[in-house]
């Protein structure tokens, strides 16, 4: 449980709410019933290399656990220290036996499983072999882990792993079972003892309370993109602005003064780009927004959920927001699923009325709003990958020929930026921003090969 507002707990949890070793103790913090506070490393920003993080691990990993004058890193050591300093709620039983097949599973899952497909050594591995070699060997790994667990606690009876209680074997392994299944698509049918104490921890209060989702970072990407995509200026033409040249017909000579003296709305060529609504010149890509009243570059829609239009200053934000909303609703969908599943069990559901008419109908509403959204988003992805916008994606039709379709990676960078640093996070870096005019939403570079065509 984490700290209530207004407590001074002595434990401090550096965390990021997708580390599954970080989930283990969470939810073993959960069991013993010892608050903390929480302290979120959000490793997609590179948070766990900061001097001060180095300082408690220099291996600039989480979870680390900070006990006034002692400080933990490492899950395992975390939970072995948890035991002796508080004992009172124990997490491996007085039985020899069963303590040592307890450290046992643990073992197995720390060094044989999750090492295996850590996110830094999968990022190698695509770069070196592919993403579907690397997808195979973190599979190969954790499935060897799970048939080795599966042989190892085949005549323990009980729901849980050492029998009826829930020791450390069933807080290692549980947020690992719910990786595997969610991240690897790990078939758990070949499983079944192991299936069986998953179902039974995954209904435990303490495990709800430590999952993903429920974490206070797990909703701070989304709402660092929502807020950002609302505040920021979708991109306004300056004031004066004139063309260098014929962007219509991709002519790189620039136009002489004579050809900018007397436009008026009623323009005889078409050669320049001008909005009769806002009487002012239209730079490439640039269009009106009826609902704004005024041209916004690089235009793609005018958004209701963001109250704003999506264009060239806050595309990226656009995306990330349904990328974010997107995976919040998938992992609330999937949290609910067994709860869904129970409804039409024959078995007796614990809960009153109230609750499980909530706890159904928020599974059919997450689940409808993440299939909308995961929709939308694909739709977004392809046009991403052509450098097209809606609006020009209308236009152009079934065109095949696209001037500034410079690439799939191009493509990308041209909304996403180059530093890999911040392709998640809505923000660019410094030297994008300098060097990239795409990003500015007034200059965009364009294939060389259909300069020349009309479309």
């Amino acid at each position: 449980m984490a700290a209530i507002i207004g407590e001074s707990p002595k434990l401090a949890l550096y965390s990021y709410w997708q580390s599954s070793c970080s989930w283990r103790v969470r939810f073993a913090l959960n069991l013993k019933g010892i608050s903390y506070e929480y302290k979120a490393v959000n490793l997609s920003k590179g948070e766990q290399f900061t001097p001060e993080f180095e300082k408690l691990n220099p291996l600039h990993f989480v979870p680390v656990l900070d006990d006034g004058d002692v400080v933990v890193s490492d899950s395992y050591a975390i939970l072995l220290y948890l035991e002796e300093k508080y004992p009172q709620i124990a997490l491996l039983p007085a039985d020899p036996q069963l303590k040592a097949l307890n450290l046992q599973v643990a073992s197995i899952v720390t060094s044989s499983i999750q090492p295996l497909h850590m996110l830094s050594n999968l990022k190698y591995l695509v770069q070196k072999v592919g993403p579907q070699e690397s997808l195979l060997f973190a599979q190969t790994n954790v499935e060897k882990g799970f048939n080795a667990l599966e042989k190892l606690l085949k005549d323990i009876n009980g729901k849980y792993a050492s029998g009826d209680e829930v020791y450390m074997a069933d807080v290692f392994m549980a947020p690992q079972i719910a990786v595997a299944m969610q991240r690897f698509k790990i078939d758990m049918s070949k499983y079944p003892r192991l299936c069986r104490i998953f179902e039974s921890l995954k209904a435990l209060p303490e495990f709800l309370d430590a999952s993903p989702e429920r974490q206070p970072d797990a909703l701070v990407m989304l709402l660092w993109s929502y807020l950002t995509v609302v505040l920021t200026d979708s991109g306004t033409v300056p004031p004066n602005w004139k063309p260098a040249w014929d962007e219509e017909r991709g002519e790189v000579d620039p136009l002489n003064e004579s050809e900018f003296d007397g436009l008026q709305p009623a323009l005889s060529s078409r050669r320049i780009r001008y909005c009769r609504k806002c009487n002012q010149f239209k730079p490439p890509r640039c269009h009106h927004c009826s609902v704004c009243g005024r041209c916004v570059l690089k235009m793609d829609h005018h958004c209701v959920w963001v109250v704003n239009c999506v264009g060239a200053l806050n595309y990226k934000y656009f995306l990330l927001f349904l990328f974010y909303t997107f995976l919040e609703t998938s992992l609330v969908t999937l949290a609910l699923f067994s709860h869904f599943l129970a409804f039409f069990s024959d078995e007796e559901i614990p809960g009153t009325a109230a609750t499980l008419a909530t706890t159904f109908l928020s599974f059919v509403l997450n689940l409808a709003f993440a299939l909308s959204v995961f929709g939308f988003l694909i739709m977004h992805v392809s046009l991403v990958s052509a450098n097209t916008t809606t609006i020009e994606a209308y236009e152009k039709k079934t065109t095949p020929k696209w001037r500034y379709d410079l690439g799939q990676k191009k493509n990308f960078e041209q909304v996403f930026g180059t530093d890999k640093r911040y392709w998640f996070i809505p923000a660019y870096s410094d030297e994008d921003l300098r060097r990239m005019a795409a990003l500015q939403g007034l200059e965009f570079p364009s294939n060389p090969d259909f300069d020349s065509e009309e479309f």
